[in-house]
């Protein structure tokens, strides 16, 4: 078995099944409210916020295939590692991204996505500023990692989901799928006023077209610190499927 389908299918930590903790802290990110109104969320969903940054007649007429193949594959590698039946309808059920399309985004840096998912989820009044907040460098969010992490869409990814073939070889298909990436910026992260020079962490990763839960599991689970660099900080340089 390669090393990319080694980890996540067997993982067990003192609160289960890495899968049994990702329902249960989408459960608790429902119930608890880490910001300034007195209203919980109520969200029993898991996932990350997709901005778009291609606009060509071509690559819109594509997103719609993309976005299916997509969600397509995360499923089967969800169908495939999720051993207990039970949990994985709950978390195939529970999967959920939000398409941010906007023309003005074209082309747009990491740092620009950055800016504008921070001012979303200020808009949104997601700005934590209660003792709930993790303890981050120059940043107030809530531990949710769905209002602190966000994946990006450019043409090449669009082009590469779009392209996705799904042959009769399970175990095939999601090897392939594990090697293919889109970038995931780490919301939460600042430019420093200094960088270090023995750090190149500037809050970015390519990750895995199927590696959204174990990276949602990992960061939303309480038994991982959080880094006064950002939350994805200590799987810096992610290229691929999360490793524990």
């Amino acid at each position: 078995m390669s090393e990319l389908q080694r980890s996540p299918g067997s993982t067990q930590g003192p609160g289960g099944e890495w899968y049994e903790i990702l329902l249960k802290e989408v459960e608790a990110n429902a119930e608890t409210c880490h910001h300034d109104d007195t209203i919980p969320s109520d969200d029993p969903t898991w996932g990350f916020s997709v901005f778009v940054t291609s606009y060509s007649p071509r690559v819109q007429e594509r997103l719609p295939q993309a976005l299916e193949n997509r969600i397509r594959a995360h499923e089967l590698w969800l169908e495939h590692y999720v051993s207990n039946p039970l949990f994985r309808d709950e978390v195939i059920t529970r999967f959920k991204l939000d398409v941010v399309c906007d023309d003005s985004l074209e082309g747009a840096s990491d740092d620009r996505i950055r800016a504008e998912f921070r001012a979303w989820m200020a808009g949104l009044g997601l700005m934590a500023r209660g003792d709930e907040s993790p303890p981050l460098v120059r940043v107030t969010m809530s531990p949710n990692p769905k209002e602190n992490i966000c994946l990006v869409l450019d043409e090449a990814g669009i082009a590469m989901l779009a392209g996705l073939t799904f042959a009769r070889d399970l175990e095939g298909d999601l090897f392939r799928f594990e090697s293919m990436n889109v970038r995931a910026i780490d919301c939460t992260w600042w430019r420093p006023a200094k960088v270090k020079s023995n750090d190149t962490w500037r809050g970015i990763g390519d990750l895995s077209i199927v590696g959204l839960a174990v990276l949602f599991e990992m960061i939303a689970s309480p038994i991982r610190g959080y880094s006064e660099m950002g939350m994805v900080h200590d799987l810096h340089p992610l290229a691929g499927m999360p490793d524990y």
